[in-house]
């Protein structure tokens, strides 16, 4: 199983902040920024021409982040949180705001295809956090997670902490690592939380895995 890489050079995203805007996101301030890139990416500001992913390039509120076949790519965020993204995946940062002093705030993603790995910051457990899929929401607490096609389904795998995944047919929370969730569409309920086999998770984490 190969870990998520959380070190933070906090100079460069406090130097990104004070900038106040960027080429990947005009006139937006930035709430994070590339890390690392395997293959192709890109930042997509709205309304705007799409940037090609790299180290340190800038992320902002309503950027689209788009990776391509067989690619990866990891953003750190401002609170220290950290999401990769694996191949032919897509997602919507569509609100992060945080609060240094207070340590709070909260922080929207809406992920429209994809595997993603997510592993919560500062951010948390004052503030709160959600990914929205296209069949199902899900609220974090202080949360290391997986999320993406798995074996003809949704999958939702819990590493570290608590989730609740729900849609509008029902809801479940997963609070022990190793168990995981499958949905169908959005309109079938989560199922009840079950450990998920080694061979399974193997499969899961190679989709959003770095070199």
């Amino acid at each position: 199983m190969m870990p998520v890489r959380l070190t933070i050079a906090s100079s460069i995203i406090v130097g990104a902040l004070m900038l106040g805007s960027s080429p990947g996101s005009p006139w937006a301030d930035p709430v994070g920024e590339v890390r690392e890139v395997r293959k192709s990416a890109e930042v997509i500001p709205p309304e705007k021409t799409a940037v090609a992913a790299k180290p340190g390039e800038p992320v902002a509120e309503a950027d689209t982040l788009r990776t391509g076949s067989d690619s990866r790519l990891q953003v750190e965020f401002v609170d220290n949180s950290m999401l990769v993204l694996g191949a032919s995946a897509e997602l919507l940062v569509d609100k992060y705001v945080y609060e240094a002093s207070a340590e709070s705030g909260s922080a929207v993603l809406q992920a429209a295809q994809g595997a993603l790995r997510f592993v919560s910051g500062r951010l948390e457990p004052k503030g709160e956090i959600s990914i929205d899929l296209p069949v199902a929401h899900i609220a974090l607490r202080g949360t290391e997670l997986w999320a993406g096609p798995s074996r003809g389904v949704t999958g939702i795998l819990l590493i570290k902490g608590r989730v609740e995944v729900s849609n509008e047919a029902g809801s479940v929370i997963l609070s022990e690592p190793g168990q995981g969730t499958n949905i169908e569409s959005a309109n079938v309920a989560p199922t009840a939380p079950s450990v998920w086999p080694e061979a399974r998770v193997e499969e899961a984490l190679s989709t959003v895995a770095l070199p």
